[in-house]
């Protein structure tokens, strides 16, 4: 699963965290991530209930990425990513059967300013050009998910897209990575709804082809903007794979908020 936590402080962490014990999903990307006390809680209370929290803080003000599994870690090592902002990407390998990949990825959102508009484009080129760089044989088993700001080039939103945000979806394909929820004809559902109600699909989860077979279903779960719990769509894939849990403690009654 992957979802944007939008910086949440610590109340409504503790909220996201309750409802992730809920959702009880084996892996979650979490985009929009925080220095603040708020993202550091909700990890730090998965590494005591002994998951895998992969994350790299960045500076005060800015986003990022992480990742949270309770599945056992796979034996190979995530091929080393040189992007601009790297607490923005986070990588996990998980020991399925195929043994995947995981890139948890936040891209920079942007205004007009020419300062966000180059961090965004260097970020994306750094990006693309890693994965394009990959053997084959990594890319089919790259599971790559998060919030990349920028949606399809036949989206009635694509006209607020520059062109080099419309190439990414485009690219990506090139290298054989699946765009899940788009085979799934979720194409046209939402992520995230703006103020005058345009309807965006910013979150996504692409697969490489050994890990696009072993797809059983996508859903959108749109509860998580209902609820007020982030103001993004959380999208969810399950696959049927083989994989092994780690000994870790399972989803928490809300009467003990303190133990994920």
């Amino acid at each position: 699963m992957t979802v944007n936590i939008g910086a949440a402080a610590s109340e409504r962490a503790v909220r996201i965290g309750q409802w992730l014990a809920e959702a009880d999903d084996d892996v979650a990307v979490l985009t929009e991530t925080s220095a603040g006390p708020g993202t550091a809680m909700l990890l730090d209370r998965h590494r005591r209930a002994g998951w895998n929290c992969t994350n790299i803080t960045g500076p005060v003000g800015d986003r990022g990425a992480a990742i949270i599994s309770r599945l056992v870690p796979g034996e190979a090592i995530p091929p080393p990513m040189s992007v601009t902002l790297p607490h923005r990407l986070a990588s996990h390998t998980i020991g399925t059967e195929p043994s995947a990949i995981v890139l948890g990825v936040y891209v920079p959102s942007r205004d007009r300013s020419q300062a966000k508009v180059e961090r965004k484009q260097a970020f994306l080129e750094a990006l693309l050009t890693a994965i394009e760089s990959y053997d084959l044989e990594v890319r089919e088993r790259l599971l790559l998910a998060g919030d990349f700001n920028v949606v399809a080039a036949d989206s009635p939103q694509a006209r607020t897209m520059m062109p080099f945000e419309l190439e990414v979806l485009p690219r990506l394909a090139e290298t054989g990575l699946v765009d899940l929820a788009a085979a799934a004809d979720f194409a046209d559902e939402p992520t995230w709804v703006g103020r005058t109600g345009d309807r965006y699909r910013y979150d996504y989860v692409f697969a490489g082809t050994a890990i696009a077979e072993c797809v059983a279903g996508v859903e959108f779960l749109h509860e998580t903007r209902t609820l007020g719990l982030t103001d993004h769509s959380a999208v969810r894939v399950r696959f049927k794979c083989e994989a092994d849990r780690l000994a870790v403690a399972g989803p928490v009654p809300e009467s003990a908020p303190t133990l994920f």
